[in-house]
């Protein structure tokens, strides 16, 4: 992680600038953009530590467990050890940890709007779409279950579930377009490093050809 902070387009342009100053023995100039490099690196460092400590205690507090029937008895197991086959119990409050159907329980009132954009809750179990069996029983892995509580059969988790295909897609699909603005940038950092390359040449030519080094 220390180590990537000194890595990208304008952080190769001042490494090779202080190098320059290195070759050419410019010794103030070279301490100034070495403190001036590690300052910047270590900050960039403790900043993206902080941050990803951030994230660890978050995934911790989301750890859940849940109520699953294995072995015609239900125990509290955590919902990233939920398989499709489990019968879950669920109740008001809960996220739903996986795609699954509703089998028994009271009529249950399940929020979507993170997944579809629904601003209401809908009904399930309900009335199947047309030509879509059990679709009145679905419920998706993401949602919450605001009223009510059931047992609902696993029948998808992960990569496989609505939001899993969706977060996937949107994985593999990240990296490979650039923005405008992205663009723009690698462009300028291209010209700076082309003339910084264009320069150093130049320059050592000058004082180890022309002047005899």
């Amino acid at each position: 992680m220390f180590l990537k902070q000194f890595t990208g387009p304008m952080q190769i342009m001042i490494e090779c600038a202080a190098l320059l100053c290195f070759l050419i023995h410019n010794w103030p100039d070279f301490t100034i953009i070495m403190v001036l490099l590690m300052t910047n690196g270590t900050l960039g460092f403790f900043e993206e530590k902080s941050a990803q400590a951030s994230v660890d205690a978050l995934k911790a507090g989301l750890e859940k467990k849940m109520p699953v029937k294995r072995n015609g008895k239900f125990d509290s197991i955590p919902v990233v050890q939920v398989v499709p086959g489990d019968v879950l119990f669920m109740r008001g409050g809960d996220i739903v940890p996986a795609d699954c159907y509703w089998v028994e329980g009271d009529p249950c009132q399940v929020d979507e709007a993170a997944l579809t954009g629904e601003s209401l809750p809908v009904k399930v179990p309900r009335k199947d779409d047309s030509g879509k069996p059990f679709s009145g029983r679905q419920m998706w892995s993401g949602s919450i279950l605001k009223v009510g509580e059931c047992q609902a059969v696993v029948s998808h988790t992960g990569v496989n579930t609505m939001i899993g295909e969706a977060a996937k897609a949107i994985q593999e699909a990240s990296g490979k377009d650039i923005g405008v603005f992205e663009g723009k940038i690698i462009e300028a950092a291209q010209v700076l490093i082309l003339i910084t390359v264009v320069v150093v040449t130049f320059l050592f030519y000058f004082m180890y050809v022309v002047q005899g080094g």
